[in-house]
């Protein structure tokens, strides 16, 4: 694919800041629900995790400056959810995760000391829950232009 054609096909998606936002608005669904089902309390952003990276591997011929990945600060409760309770934790993180898109399921362990369940939407961001010590709930969006890309609605030259 060339720059225009990976640009308008970026175009298609929401930006990234509309993807963040509604994806704190999910991973803050599943926080309530697992607090109201299993007991999961204490939720807290993990300092330090939040990042952001390019999307060169996907879309190499857009400019770096107008594409990006986001992973928000992953939320962790020191409320492990037991091995008997997996099962559920699993069902309840689906069903919310399935209103917003994620509807693949990239990992899933089952071993008692740890327990993980990855979910993917159509923009290849991964939704990732797990327990051991800790529960955890992370997320990294898939590729999105920024709003002032998506705003300017062509390529800037690259750089």
């Amino acid at each position: 694919m060339q720059s225009q054609q990976q640009f308008t096909e970026l175009m298609t998606r929401p930006t990234i800041t509309e993807m963040v936002a509604r994806y704190e608005q999910m991973r803050g669904e599943i926080r309530t629900q697992l607090t109201r089902d299993l007991g999961v309390t204490q939720w807290a952003e993990q300092p330090g995790s939040s990042n952001y990276t390019g999307c060169a591997r996907e879309f190499p011929d857009v400019n770096v400056q107008d594409v990006q990945k986001q992973h928000p600060a992953t939320w962790y409760s020191p409320t492990p959810i037991s091995p008997e309770n997996w099962e559920k934790a699993k069902g309840t993180v689906s069903s919310v995760a399935r209103r917003y898109g994620f509807d693949k399921t990239a990992l899933v362990i089952d071993s008692a000391n740890n327990l993980q369940f990855d979910l993917n939407d159509k923009y290849r961001s991964e939704l990732s829950f797990g327990s051991a010590k800790n529960t955890i709930l992370a997320l990294t969006t898939g590729c999105h232009l920024t709003a002032a890309a998506k705003q300017r609605g062509e390529p800037s030259p690259a750089q």
